[in-house]
């Protein structure tokens, strides 16, 4: 039993290492990639979300799929 407590702690300590933390103040990343991806990134100097091109890979963890989950990880005004 202390073998699949240990392996239990061990799995979610792992799953969260790898999640990502949002940082709604770095600015806006594109990424070296040369895709031309629309994604939602704070303003943390107007106060809003704000739509710009992501190329696909590296970026940072100010990129949000939709207006909404920016809007409510930011806590943005133009929500």
């Amino acid at each position: 039993m202390n073998i699949k407590l240990a392996s239990a702690i061990i799995l979610i300590l792992c799953l969260h290492s790898d999640a990502q933390e949002v940082d709604c103040n770095l600015p806006a990343e594109t990424g070296p990639c040369k895709a031309a991806i629309r994604r939602y990134y704070y303003n943390s100097g107007s106060g809003n979300c704000e739509i710009f091109i992501y190329g696909g890979c590296r970026g940072n963890n100010n990129r949000f799929s939709s207006l909404e989950d920016c809007c409510s990880q930011c806590s943005a005004r133009n929500c």
